[in-house]
């Protein structure tokens, strides 16, 4: 016996009803005994009494439509041009960033060196949460772009777990650092000064420390990487040619191929200008217990230096106010995980 079940949604839109991984429909075997009718018009019909074309024909239409629908909201807010632009208040767009990584792939613009910059950035590591809404289908480019986004949301945490150890080893590093450091110019030995190579400015670094001012409560790494931060923005003329440069651990070439090596006689002068700030340019920081100490802060330097200079190059530059701007302002810079970046050979 043949059992037919009638069905009708005349007048009715389909993708409405339907979310949108329930919106296939499997029409039945024509080998099955049992059969079911659907009614696409104001007059109910007989699956079986459709023929093959017309039924195929309005699926399909019924599939162009959630294509479109879900076409229609992948372009909006896909606008960004950099990862940067896809941050507000310490939230990425995941639609928008998984949309830009995506594109930059087909149109073959996507830079390995480029995304890592941004996955181990300190705008990165700012980041409080991911929105991933506008990526809820389950099929076509959303499924895919859900996919990127998932994937940068894996890099980013990775990348954040990383700096989190980095923290812990330089706390634990400090504990051997018994005594309060001060960056004063009453410390220096002598008086700094740079005199080039272009780009890089004739200036009296001496004159520029006058104007920095420390926070009480900031940790070793916080304090020489604020210090670096604040010294690189006043070294180059133009200032912004500063982000052309990084600093690579043995002078190794990095990942990214269009930075410049840091100059090495640039690099050793303002390690050694930090090292005299703190009081350790002194002859007797040569030997015994105050060299071990100096050589403790000098590999802290270091990675603070490479640090700053990895902040400063994810900072756009306001050439009409000729300074730097940090591209999440509403950051709070005061907090000691949001300042350790993790050693990165390579830039």
């Amino acid at each position: 016996m043949h059992t037919r079940i009638l069905l009708s949604v005349s007048n009715v839109d389909l993708p409405k009803i339907f979310p949108l991984h329930q919106q296939r429909v499997d029409h039945p075997d024509p080998t099955n005994e049992t059969g079911s009718i659907m009614s696409l018009s104001n007059d109910s019909m007989y699956e079986e009494d459709i023929p093959a074309d017309e039924f195929e024909a309005k699926l399909s239409g019924i599939d162009h439509r959630l294509e479109s629908d879900s076409q229609g909201e992948q372009d909006s807010n896909t606008n960004a041009s950099s990862f940067h632009e896809c941050i507000s208040n310490g939230i990425l767009d995941m639609k928008a960033a998984s949309h830009l990584l995506l594109t930059q792939k087909q149109l073959r613009t996507y830079s390995s060196s480029v995304y890592q910059e941004f996955i181990h950035s300190d705008t990165a590591f700012r980041i409080d949460s991911f929105c991933f809404d506008g990526l809820d289908g389950h099929r076509g480019i959303n499924l895919e772009l859900r996919l990127i986004a998932n994937q940068i949301q894996g890099d980013i945490i990775c990348s954040k777990v990383g700096k989190f150890t980095r923290m812990l080893e330089i706390c634990n590093n400090n504990e051997q650092h018994k005594k309060k450091l001060h960056i004063s110019l009453q410390n220096t030995t002598k008086s700094w000064g740079m005199n080039g190579p272009e780009p890089f400015a004739k200036v009296s670094l001496n004159e520029i420390a006058m104007d920095y001012h420390s926070r009480p409560n900031d940790n070793v790494f916080q304090l020489f990487t604020s210090f670096y931060r604040f010294l690189l923005q006043k070294i180059t003329h133009p200032a912004y040619r500063i982000q052309e440069y990084a600093i690579r651990r043995n002078g190794r070439g990095g990942r990214d191929g269009t930075l410049k090596n840091l100059p090495r006689n640039i690099e050793r002068m303002l390690l050694d200008f930090l090292e005299d700030l703190i009081g350790y340019g002194t002859k007797e920081a040569q030997r015994g217990q105050l060299c071990r100490e100096r050589l403790a802060y000098r590999a802290d330097m270091f990675r603070s230096l490479q640090a700053a200079l990895r902040d400063i190059r994810s900072y756009s530059y306001d050439h009409v106010e000729r300074k730097f701007v940090p591209n999440d302002r509403k950051a709070k810079r005061a907090h000691p995980e949001r300042l350790v970046t993790e050693e990165n050979d390579e830039e």
